[in-house]
């Protein structure tokens, strides 16, 4: 079970309230404020930091399926990226940059070097802020992160934008057409989380990608010294790496790592939850005993 234990504060500072029992998890929610807005974080948890940023169209709700055993080991703070969820809604400022701002923002709150967490544009973002801050970051999982961004994703963005500007039930029909695997809890939610989402996210990395201007991730991450583990699933299953684009990717530095969980889709975290976990905590267990990255 799952207890608020506040109503959104601009102190996110951890409160005896955030224990973690065998029984029920408590959360403080916190409104930061950031550039032309506020984010939306949810903190659970005890012990060191570890932020975790969710993927395009989603919230901080989607690491519910991971939650616990993170919350178990670690101090995790869930964003809302801007225009997602929970956060402030501005009228535009919707590309990487200004993610990267807010999660600044985040980190400005909290003395600690971070581990991170991030899936899909979750993984853009903390790439994005990591080419500023080189070796900040304790450790760095990207959870199946986009290896391109070019005009190729302009379909993907304009169904999205699309989709986002639909009623909740008109999403979750669609999403039961469309996904039938899922799991029951999954529908009403993650249209929940899309329906929530501003359709300008989606318009302004669809105005970007129709300049041309492509942006190749493995080239981005040079530079970047903080241990990474790349996690990717199959392309067949719905995941977004070949197994060629996740080598060139880790051969960029050796403080790269690339693993593929056999079978899994785009959301690693939520389909292969246990793989998901293990790979999770073997990379962060490694930064301790100095094995990692």
């Amino acid at each position: 079970m799952l207890v608020d234990s506040s109503e959104p504060t601009i102190n996110p500072k951890c409160t005896e309230d955030q224990s973690v029992s065998d029984s029920q998890l408590r959360m403080t929610r916190t409104m930061i404020p950031a550039r032309g807005t506020k984010i939306h974080i949810t903190e659970v948890g005890q012990g060191p930091l570890l932020v975790a940023i969710h993927g395009i169209g989603s919230s901080g709700q989607s690491w519910l399926p991971v939650l616990r055993p993170l919350a178990e080991q670690f101090r995790l703070v869930m964003v809302d990226l801007r225009g997602h969820g929970k956060s402030g809604k501005p009228g535009a400022g919707y590309l990487l940059d200004d993610y990267a701002d807010d999660l600044e923002a985040i980190l400005g709150y909290y003395s600690e070097a971070p581990r991170i967490i991030g899936h899909s544009l979750g993984g853009l973002v903390t790439v994005t802020w990591a080419k500023r801050h080189p070796g900040t970051a304790v450790g760095i999982v990207l959870e199946d992160m986009p290896m391109l961004l070019n005009n190729e994703q302009v379909g993907r963005l304009n169904g999205w934008a699309e989709l986002a500007a639909m009623s909740v039930d008109e999403i979750e029909a669609h999403y039961r057409a469309e996904y039938p695997d899922w799991a029951e809890d999954d529908y009403r939610r993650r249209a929940e989380a899309m329906h929530a989402t501003d359709v300008q996210v989606f318009l302004e990395l669809r105005d970007r990608a129709l300049l041309g201007e492509g942006l190749e991730m493995a080239d981005e991450v040079r530079g970047v010294t903080s241990p990474i583990c790349l996690l990717y699933g199959d392309v067949e299953a719905g995941g977004l790496i070949s197994p060629e684009r996740a080598a060139r990717f880790a051969g960029q530095a050796p403080n790269i790592t690339a693993v593929n969980i056999p079978g899994a889709s785009h959301s690693i975290h939520r389909d292969a939850t246990d793989a998901f976990l293990a790979e999770t905590f073997r990379f962060f267990d490694g930064l301790e005993s100095g094995l990692g990255g």
